[in-house]
């Protein structure tokens, strides 16, 4: 279940990927948006606020007008602090709170107002200069009105300190609402994609797991039903196939290990089969016999385990040179340690080579030949004695005619 599981998640990874990177895209995107709808709604604010103070400043450029003007408009409840202030003299002119009139750009309500407006006089930009510190907007702007101690143009500062919490806290619901639908959608398009992977990709897949982990229970091969044409289903029909090609061949390999079998445990012959490391890879019976155990009990074991000491010491230089010169090799082993009487084997080392030349094993006969050495003993024997019955005979016949000259004598006096 667990790599069930893993399998989904990863075919998932890139619905992820995309409903990460389109919430952080649209979050951004509305962030973006909202202080742009901000922006525009102050410069329009302020906009009609320079209109409305220049339109009134041409009827009446009274204190008592300007001041009036200031206070009208500042009754929004947005607005926190409306000003206008002398950039010469440094001191408020105008204000929606009459206690700052008159007194210097320090003592604005905001302490980041003074600060935005030293800003605006020391860099003399002609643009107006916008700042926000939380929820609130600043605002700076330059506007020429008629001085009435001088009866002429001048340049004044307007500066506008305004709440935008409401259109903050209207874009924040707004942003939590198209995100909440992006959750929907992409919860959804998981979803989706999650029941028709599990259809036509996971359940199958899973009971392929099932029918091959039965199969290697019970070593007992079974095609897997095709229910599809698509990749998988090829897949499966593949592994089908591969597996009755291999059911097949085990088959003849079977056949023919069964023929192998039988000759070699047929064979008049110990045979068996030691690799590079000098370890005993394979016995036939007749070995197994001699040695008085199972096969099971050599194949496996170093042949320093496997072989008499005495046996060891005699057969040694011969393995060494078959593998040093890659040829074959044959010697004499005489076995007499706790036996009645002598054994006499004759060993054939023959290498195994592979496609790089090297000797990897050695295959190796093993003759037993104490009858055949009984046999020349006896033979031996035999024609020992018949040399000494042919000795005696002549020695007979040299003494009949030694014997048959004398008589011969004899009579002849």
């Amino acid at each position: 279940m667990s790599k069930k599981s893993s399998l989904a998640h990863k075919l998932n990874i890139p619905i992820y990927i995309i409903g990460i990177l389109s919430f952080v895209i649209v979050l951004a995107f509305l962030s973006w948006q909202a202080r742009q709808n901000v922006e525009r709604v102050i410069a329009t604010k302020m906009s009609d606020i320079i209109n409305t103070i220049l339109l009134a400043s041409d009827q009446d450029i009274s204190d008592v007008n300007l001041s009036r003007i200031i206070a009208t408009i500042a009754a929004n409840k947005d607005i926190v602090e409306l000003a206008v202030f002398d950039f010469r003299k440094e001191h408020i002119l105008y204000h929606n709170n009459k206690s700052l009139v008159g007194k210097p750009i320090e003592a604005f309500s905001d302490p980041n107002a003074s600060d935005l407006v030293k800003r605006f006089q020391k860099y003399a930009v002609n643009a107006p200069l916008t700042e926000y510190h939380e929820r609130r907007v600043l605002k700076v702007v330059e506007i020429n009105l008629i001085d009435p101690t001088v009866n002429r143009l001048r340049s004044f500062g307007v500066i506008l300190v305004y709440d935008a919490s409401g259109y903050f806290h209207d874009s924040r619901n707004k942003t939590l609402s198209v995100l909440g639908i992006l959750v929907l959608v992409t919860g959804a398009t998981l979803l989706a994609s999650r029941l028709i992977q599990n259809r036509v990709l996971l359940a199958p897949l899973n009971q392929i797991v099932n029918l091959v982990q039965q199969q290697n229970e019970t070593g007992e091969f079974k095609a897997i039903p095709v229910n599809s044409r698509d990749e998988l289903g090829e897949f499966v029909e593949s592994y089908n196939r591969v597996n009755r090609s291999k059911l097949q061949k085990d088959e003849e390999l079977e056949e023919a290990r069964k023929y192998i079998d039988g000759l070699t445990n047929q064979a008049p012959v110990m045979l068996a089969y030691i690799d590079a490391h000098l370890t005993c890879r394979f016995v036939n019976s007749l070995y197994s016999a001699f040695h008085g155990l199972p096969r099971n009990a050599l194949v496996g074991k170093s042949i320093e385990h496997v072989l008499p000491k005495e046996v060891l010491d005699q057969v040694m230089p011969a393995i060494k040179k078959a593998f040093a010169e890659a040829t074959l090799v044959a010697v004499d082993v005489t076995m007499s340690e706790n036996l009645a009487s002598p054994k006499y084997l004759k060993v054939t080392y023959s290498c195994d080579i592979n496609r790089q030349n090297a000797v990897v094993g050695l295959y190796v006969c093993i003759e037993d030949v104490t009858e055949i050495k009984a046999n020349e003993y006896k033979l031996e024997q035999y024609a020992s004695d018949l040399e000494f019955q042919a000795w005696a005979l002549e020695e007979q016949k040299e003494k009949a005619e030694s014997a048959t000259q004398a008589k011969s004598e004899f009579l002849a006096s």
